[in-house]
């Protein structure tokens, strides 16, 4: 039995019946698969889509909207975001600029006026900073690293256990029940050097604990997302930012806050939501709007410490940036997504729907009994978990509640029933295009999921 309350024998057997569905649904998505495998590594042009729900990876062939359409013909109800990419695809109001930038011509040696214009918009939502610009939320999170580490004179980057920023290296580390710092058992490549060498890790919630580590005087940044997501959903208890921000103060430490899973949930994101108060943000993936973009900022202050220390000339700037970062027809993705898609009257939409979207779950989880509860709505984020209590910490998540398993078999059975939830997760992003009748479809393919996992077949 797992710690969901279903017997793991009918998991692997209802998986399997999934599994079967799936491929007799997806002939052509099949063949493409098959292809792709003597061509690409793993099959995929991007390595975690080898995991996604199914024995095959589909392929897409058009979006609109709130839809999606394989290759097969089938039409699904995205409420992926293309996995937090997206506030909806194709919309002709985030397109038409975008077309008018590749007719002036796609990448200059020089900036465009545009990057003004985000700039101002950037701050008119979250405050004075000064910008620099990336392809995405990983670039933008190491890149910002080092300059915390130029500013700070300290070497260190302390996370919550269990956090994601994307790929940088001193981030994909665990912290063990015996203290030690490892890297992720499925990190590839990982430097020789020790996983502790240049990261502190606590467990989220914990402001004693954190306190305990800022000690040590060696912390350049404290790095943390503003609810953890990349799992599960875990929230901050009450006055936690305020904690986390005044001892960052008190040591020494910068503060980053890192919006990348978290702007779908307001205009400003939840810095603006709960007014933190950031040295640093970053944030990528939704920033664009699909065009791949990220972005990280520095308080007003601190930029002009950089600007002081680092000239224009490039020196000491070896290792940030790239050819493309701030080009001008990402700028352009970023600004026309701020205008037009990350609008209050989106994200009135999105509560209305998402709302909507929780109450119907939580009708499920209670017809059926089943033990599990919803997540508090976040935006466009809806979240049932595995347990019938939230968790504080996203160790005590994976450690009690997690169930990759399940999360496949529910993704899998909903996908085949025309319905994309986010994958590896336990969540719907709910998109402005959402109507009510969608969101009953959604439900729907829910119920008839966790139906089975109690009704004998």
């Amino acid at each position: 039995m797992s710690n969901t309350g279903i017997s793991k024998e009918r998991i692997a057997t209802l998986t399997q019946r999934e599994v079967q569905t799936f491929a007799l649904n997806n002939p052509k998505s099949r063949i493409a698969s098959k292809d792709a495998g003597d061509l690409l590594l793993w099959g995929v042009p991007m390595v975690w889509q080898a995991g996604i729900e199914g024995p095959f990876s589909l392929f897409m062939e058009s979006g609109r909207d709130n839809r999606v359409r394989d290759l097969d013909g089938h039409d699904y109800l995205d409420l992926s975001m293309g996995v937090y990419a997206t506030l909806g695809h194709a919309d002709p109001r985030y397109l038409t600029p975008l077309k008018e930038s590749m007719e002036n011509g796609l990448q200059h040696q020089y900036p465009s006026m545009i990057l003004l214009d985000v700039a101002r918009e950037l701050n008119a939502r979250l405050g004075n900073f000064r910008w620099n610009f990336s392809l995405n939320g990983t670039d933008a999170n190491r890149w910002a690293i080092r300059l915390a580490r130029h500013l700070t004179g300290r070497s260190k980057v302390l996370i919550p256990n269990y956090a994601y920023h994307g790929t940088v290296e001193e981030v994909q580390v665990l912290r063990g029940d015996d203290g030690t710092i490892d890297y992720y058992d499925s990190d590839v490549g990982t430097p020789p050097a020790r996983a502790g060498d240049r990261t502190r890790i606590v467990e989220y919630n914990d402001l004693s604990t954190l306190e305990e580590e800022l000690r040590h005087g060696d912390v350049a940044v404290v790095m943390m997302e503003p609810a953890m997501t990349n799992i599960g959903l875990v929230l901050p208890d009450p006055g936690y930012h305020d904690g986390v921000r005044a001892l960052s103060r008190k040591y020494g430490s910068l503060l980053l806050i890192d919006e990348t899973h978290t702007m779908w949930s307001g205009p400003a994101g939840l810095t603006g939501r709960w007014g933190l108060e950031p040295d640093i943000w970053t944030a990528g993936k939704i920033i664009g709007g699909g065009v791949p973009a990220g972005v990280y900022g520095f308080r007003d202050d601190l930029s002009r410490q950089l600007g002081e220390t680092l000239r224009h000339s490039g020196e000491g700037l070896v290792g940030i940036g790239g050819t493309f970062s701030g080009g001008s027809h990402s700028l352009q993705g970023i600004h026309a997504n701020l205008k037009y898609m990350l609008t209050p009257q989106n994200f009135a939409r999105i509560e209305e729907m998402g709302s909507y979207a929780t109450r119907g779950l939580q009708t499920v989880i209670d017809d059926l009994e089943l033990p599990w509860h919803m997540g508090e709505q976040l935006g466009a984020r809806v979240t049932y978990h595995f347990t019938p209590t939230p968790c504080r910490t996203m160790t005590d998540y994976v450690d009690k509640v997690h169930d990759d398993d399940l999360t496949y078999l529910l993704n899998l059975s909903m996908l085949n029933r025309g319905v994309m939830a986010m994958a590896f997760n336990n969540c719907w992003m709910v998109l402005p295009h959402c109507t009510p009748a969608d969101i009953d479809l959604a439900v729907d393919a829910f119920r008839d999921s966790c139906q089975q996992l109690t009704v004998g077949t």
